[in-house]
């Protein structure tokens, strides 16, 4: 309870600009040399606030050692801190069954005799400034058998 006395006396004692500083200072990020906005995830100076970056995403598979007829989930999302995404692909798509672009959700269900073959797996973001690049690649190798 202390610490956070002291905290807002020293935030107080700042004022307005020292806190941005100081917020600055904490979460790495610079204001430009005019007191602007600190630059956007992607190192450009930030735009006017109605294009959105595009965003960064990430994939994750619930199992990437399934046994045949064993269902696979595999989400993208958006990375935390990067411009959001509206809809998602997988690539590729052959393969998969239950493909929701708007939730990034998908599902791989490997038969017997995928067992052995590696799949790879990325994904996509969109939103308003356009296309993600891919996600890093997830591989997913089936087991003949239980685990």
């Amino acid at each position: 309870m202390r610490s956070w006395i002291v905290l807002a006396m020293i935030l107080l004692a700042l004022g307005s600009s020292g806190c941005i500083e100081l917020a600055a200072l904490i979460t790495g990020t610079s204001l430009d040399q005019n007191g602007g906005s600190p630059p956007n995830d992607n190192g450009n100076p930030p735009d006017d606030g109605t294009t959105p970056d595009v965003p960064q995403v990430t994939l994750v598979v619930s199992n990437s050692s399934p046994s045949a007829n064993e269902e696979v989930a595999l989400t993208c999302r958006s990375v935390f801190g990067s411009a959001p995404a509206t809809s998602f692909a997988f690539q590729p798509t052959g393969v998969l069954i239950d493909i929701s672009t708007s939730a990034g959700t998908a599902v791989f269900l490997p038969s017997e005799s995928d067992a052995g073959t590696a799949f790879s797996f990325t994904c996509t973001g969109t939103n308003q400034a356009g296309p993600s690049d891919p996600s890093p690649a997830v591989t997913v190798i089936p087991v003949t058998g239980g685990l």
